[in-house]
């Protein structure tokens, strides 16, 4: 062994010599990244805009910089201003800008002066809670109206909002009430997902029967998606007898679905 590690230390000292060029680290590539994409930013490319903006909020990698952050995703709203959105999505949760209602309020206000849908719903929620403005019925019903005359929102998606900060603040509780109105309702998809919380104890504690029962009816209803994960679990024998055939079965109705 010791042997082993001689030879490899030897190799690793030759590497130089032999033309193997050292391999930036992680963080290397990331302040590279950051400074690659400044260059275009500030040639006027809108997408880098975006990216040095949401580096620098993020702070994966590099140092963060908030302000300087928000200065270039407001830039590249300019020109795309579904990223007003984000903006206030990230002043909503707090997860990489100082939390704000006032913040996303602003935010979702210049959203939905482009009639972005969802912008409209997150300020029907502020105004109807009174956060980051006082409560102003009127004003949180003509965004609602918005959102109904924009095509409104399934239970599902409005589901989706929940769990992932859109609009609205996480909620994961919230998030698996409306998706099993919307599986008692029907909706297969929703069946699916109230399967994945069960799974994984998201807005629920884990309870494997219950994953597995949302996640059978959801195949039953022909879904794709759930008829592969009941094919994996019938070929593991994860909550189920392992049966090959029938996971086989349940594959060939996958792919005939269109």
């Amino acid at each position: 062994m010791r042997a082993v590690f001689v030879i490899v230390v030897g190799l690793l000292a030759l590497a130089p010599a032999m033309g193997y060029a050292q391999q930036p680290t992680w963080r290397e590539g990331k302040a590279e990244q950051l400074s690659l994409a400044r260059e275009r930013a500030v040639a006027g490319d809108v997408a880098a805009m975006e990216e040095v903006g949401r580096l620098l909020i993020s702070g994966h990698g590099i140092q963060r910089d908030q302000a300087q952050g928000v200065t270039w995703i407001l830039r590249a709203a300019e020109t795309r201003p579904e990223l007003y959105l984000y903006l206030g999505n990230e002043y909503l949760s707090g997860q990489y800008l100082d939390k704000s209602y006032e913040n996303a309020l602003q935010a979702y206000e210049k959203a939905a002066g482009h009639n972005i849908k969802l912008a409209h719903w997150a300020l029907g929620n502020l105004y109807s809670a009174g956060k980051g403005t006082a409560v102003n019925p009127i004003k949180a019903a003509q965004h609602y109206a918005a959102v109904e005359q924009a095509g409104g929102f399934t239970t599902l998606q409005i589901a989706w909002n929940y769990a992932y900060g859109s609009g609205v603040e996480e909620d994961d509780v919230k998030a698996v009430e409306l998706m099993r109105q919307a599986a008692d309702a029907g909706d297969a998809q929703a069946m699916y997902e109230l399967s994945a919380a069960y799974e994984f104890g998201e807005g629920v504690p884990m309870d494997p029967v219950m994953d597995l029962y949302w996640l059978t009816r959801a195949a039953d209803l022909g879904l794709p998606a759930a008829l592969d994960m009941l094919a994996d679990r019938y070929e593991s024998g994860q909550g189920v007898t392992a049966d090959a055939q029938k996971a086989a079965e349940l594959r060939a109705r996958a792919r005939a679905t269109p």
